[in-house]
C-alpha cells in the first residue's frame, strides 16, 4: 500500500530548481508545523514573524489543530489558520505559492493530503528515513534542507533556500501579552517577588525533591511569592513537593490564561517544556532544567537572554531528553538567589 501511495501521490509535478525560485515572486506561504504542542506554536510564530518582517506583503497561513488554535489566533499578523482536516486541504487546493513542511517524518495521510493541496513550491526541513517513505523515494518537494542536526529550530529558515532572502537579525521569541484575570491575580502575594514554578511538562518533570531543595535554599523566602503551575497531575506533584506553607497552586487555566500568568511573573523556573519558550517570549529571568541530551539541547534550548540559566543533568550525555533529574541544585540556588536580590533592589512595582 505504501509503495502505491508513493507512486500515486509521492512525486511532485512539476519539481522546480533553485533558478526558478525567488521569494520576491511569492505572495502566499502556508506552514505545516513540526507538531501541535504549545512549544511548537511559539517556535513557529517566530518563523512566521521572520517572514513577515522581511516580506510584509506576503499572506501567511499555518495549519493548526484545536489544541493550538488560540495561540496562533492571538497573533494578529497571521492571516489564515487552517484546521488540519481533509476537507480544508481540498478547499485550499492550488491557493498557496509556497508550502513550508516542518513535519519530521512522512505519513501516508500527509503524502496524500499534501498532493491534494498542490502548492506551487514545497520546502521541507528534512525527514526521518523510513523503509518506503524517505527523501530518496518520496519526491513531493522542490527543496529540502539538509544538515540541521545541530541547528536550533528557530534558525531553520536561515539554513534553507530562503536564507539568502532574509535579512540577518537576532532571533527572539515573542507573544502578545494577555490580560491577567482577577482569579489568577489572587495567586500572587501582594508586594512580593513573583516566581512561577513550572516543573512538569507533557513528558518530563523535575523531581519534587530537587525542586524542594532549590526552594529551601532561597534566602529571602519571606519576600517571594511562589506559584505552582497547573498540569493534569500537579496536585500529586504538590503533595510530594510539600512546602504548602509557601507555595500556592494555580487554578487550572486555558492556554492564554497561562500566558497571562507567566507574563505576570518576575522569574520563571521550568523543566524543558513550553514554559521555557514562554519565558523567553516575555523576556523573563529563566531557570531551565534540561536532560543531558546534547542533540535536544542544541535544537530546543532557550534563546539566551542575560538572565537565563540552563541547568543540565549530571547524568552522562545520552539520547533520553526526558531524563530531567540529578541536577547541581547549589548552582541553581546561587543563580536564583542572585535574581531575587536583583529584583528586590530594583524599583518597586505595583503588584
Amino acid at each position: 500500500m505504501k509503495q502505491l501511495i508513493n507512486y500515486l501521490f509521492g512525486t511532485k509535478r512539476p519539481r522546480y530548481t533553485e533558478t526558478s525560485f525567488h521569494l520576491k515572486q511569492i505572495n502566499s506561504i502556508l506552514l505545516k508545523p513540526i507538531g501541535y504542542a504549545l512549544g511548537d506554536a511559539i517556535l513557529h510564530i517566530t518563523h512566521l514573524k521572520q517572514l513577515k518582517t522581511n516580506y510584509p506583503h506576503i499572506k501567511l497561513g499555518i495549519i493548526v489543530t484545536e489544541r493550538c488554535y488560540s495561540v496562533y489566533a492571538a497573533e494578529d499578523f497571521i492571516d489564515f489558520l487552517m484546521l488540519d482536516s481533509a476537507k480544508n486541504y481540498f478547499q485550499q487546493r492550488k491557493k498557496w505559492d509556497l508550502y513550508l513542511d516542518f513535519q519530521p517524518t512522512y505519513t501516508s495521510r500527509a503524502i496524500f493530503l499534501d498532493s491534494i493541496l498542490f502548492p506551487k513550491f514545497v520546502i521541507n526541513f528534512g525527514k526521518n528515513k523510513k523503509k518506503y517513505y524517505n527523501l530518496d523515494k518520496t519526491k513531493n518537494y522542490d527543496f529540502t534542507t539538509p544538515n540541521l542536526k545541530n541547528v536550533h529550530i528557530s534558525q531553520y529558515l536561515y539554513h534553507s533556500i530562503l536564507g539568502k532572502y532574509l535579512s540577518p537579525a537576532p532571533i527572539h521569541y515573542s507573544l502578545t501579552p494577555q490580560q491577567l484575570s482577577n482569579t489568577l491575580q489572587q495567586c500572587w502575594q501582594t508586594g512580593k517577588i513573583r516566581v512561577l514554578l513550572a516543573p512538569q511538562g507533557s513528558g518530563r518533570q523535575l523531581p519534587p525533591q530537587e525542586l524542594r531543595a532549590l526552594i529551601q535554599a532561597v534566602i529571602a523566602k519571606e519576600q517571594v511569592s511562589f506559584v505552582l503551575s497547573a498540569t493534569p497531575t500537579y496536585q500529586d506533584y504538590a503533595q510530594q513537593l510539600g512546602l504548602t506553607d509557601i507555595i500556592a497552586l494555580s487554578p487550572k487555566t486555558t492556554i492564554l490564561e497561562y500566558f497571562a500568568l507567566a507574563h505576570s511573573a518576575d522569574i520563571i523556573i521550568s523543566v524543558d517544556s513550553a514554559s521555557v519558550h514562554i519565558a523567553c517570549a516575555y523576556s523573563k529571568p529563566l531557570l531551565a532544567f534540561y536532560a543531558n541530551c546534547p542533540h535536544n539541547i542544541q535544537r530546543w534550548q532557550p534563546i539566551n537572554y542575560a538572565d537565563t540559566f540552563i541547568a543540565i543533568s549530571r547524568q552522562i550525555p545520552n539520547m533520553d531528553n526526558n531524563a530531567t533529574a540529578n541536577f547541581e541544585i547549589s548552582a541553581c540556588a546561587e543563580w536564583l538567589n542572585m535574581q531575587i536580590a536583583k529584583q528586590l533592589t530594583a524599583e518597586p512595582c505595583d503588584n
